[in-house]
């Protein structure tokens, strides 16, 4: 799994040359860039640093991180468009994104959920890169939100659990009873 990825540019960023993993997380970790990263940097020498001061630090890397995660998604999505995962031999893109970035199958699965949901849902992408919300809650919301929607469930999932999120939305996506019985009616046997 180590080749260069030609075809493949971020949304933001015009690339001439053959775009490797590593040059994707550059484009990741420096997209958003504001400067050099807050962190403690601003704050008070120790000691003499309020809980205020910790805070809004919090927060403020919180938003960093979330501008990021947000770029994550596109990357993501460029990379389902561009089928980067077939040269590797790869089934999916999912296979190829648990190998490169080292998460479960699982996760990579809704993360590119989420990378499609975004462009429709822009309150919610808004959201995970100004760091109202974080990339858990995001990938969860893009599973039942829509455009009609996500502004009242912005607001509802900032008062929730991601476990509460997840529940909602795999109710959501529940399968009715009906389709269900009908599977089950249809299921069948054959041998000789």
């Amino acid at each position: 799994c180590h080749r260069d990825l030609t075809e493949l540019t971020p949304t933001r960023e015009p690339f001439d040359r053959p775009l490797t993993i590593e040059h994707m997380f550059a484009i990741v970790n420096g997209s958003h860039s504001r400067g050099p990263p807050k962190g403690l940097a601003g704050l008070q020498p120790q000691g003499r640093t309020t809980h205020i001061d910790m805070a809004a630090a919090l927060l403020s890397a919180h938003a960093e991180v979330g501008a990021h995660q947000r770029n994550l998604l596109e990357v993501i999505a460029r990379c389902e468009a561009t089928e980067v995962w077939a040269g590797d031999g790869c089934r999916d893109l999912a296979e190829w994104l648990s190998c490169r970035l080292g998460i479960s199958q699982w996760a990579a699965r809704r993360w590119i959920n989420a990378a499609a949901a975004l462009p429709h849902l822009p309150e919610v992408a808004a959201a995970l890169e100004d760091g109202t919300l974080c990339l858990e809650v995001v990938v969860e919301l893009c599973r039942f939100a829509t455009p009609e929607t996500e502004h009242k469930l912005i607001k509802w999932a900032r008062g929730v659990t991601v476990a509460t999120v997840r529940r909602r939305a795999d109710v959501a996506n529940r399968p009715a009873f009906d389709d269900i019985v009908d599977a089950h009616r249809t299921r069948f046997l054959r041998y000789w």
